[in-house]
């Protein structure tokens, strides 16, 4: 059971490394090097995982390696709840909800920002 996590998290990973490849497109003749060079660091690092997983029999080894290939997966989990949080305290910090700390201060910028003028008067908000 542990070798097929394995192997599935290896295909997965060896798959997305290969589509990274064929849309690196180098711009200059010096970048194709650089291309070579940055990929050469992840494929020797699954060929020697894949080597490990093949003459190791050891439990603890293979859930290693299975949690070191699952890493770039938690940022396709994380990568979509950082997006959402940095957009909301971008809505935030643009609503200058930050700058003003007491409801009634936010509220009276939230009014002038949208042109209230029955609250700016000294209304109470509309219902």
């Amino acid at each position: 059971m542990i070798a097929r996590v394995f192997w599935v998290l290896y295909a997965v990973v060896a798959v997305r490394l290969i589509a990274m490849l064929l849309n690196a497109t180098p711009t200059r003749g010096s970048g194709r090097g650089m291309a070579i060079a940055a990929v050469s660091i992840p494929v020797s690092m699954l060929l020697a995982l894949a080597a490990v997983m093949f003459f190791t029999r050891s439990n603890g080894v293979r859930i290693v390696e299975i949690c070191v290939l699952a890493i770039p997966m938690v940022h396709i989990v994380f990568s979509p709840i950082m997006d959402a949080r940095n957009r909301t305290q971008l809505a935030r910090a643009a609503a200058g909800d930050d700058d003003f700390l007491k409801f009634a201060q936010r509220d009276l910028a939230h009014a002038i920002a949208d042109g209230n003028l029955a609250l700016l008067k000294g209304g109470r908000r509309p219902e």
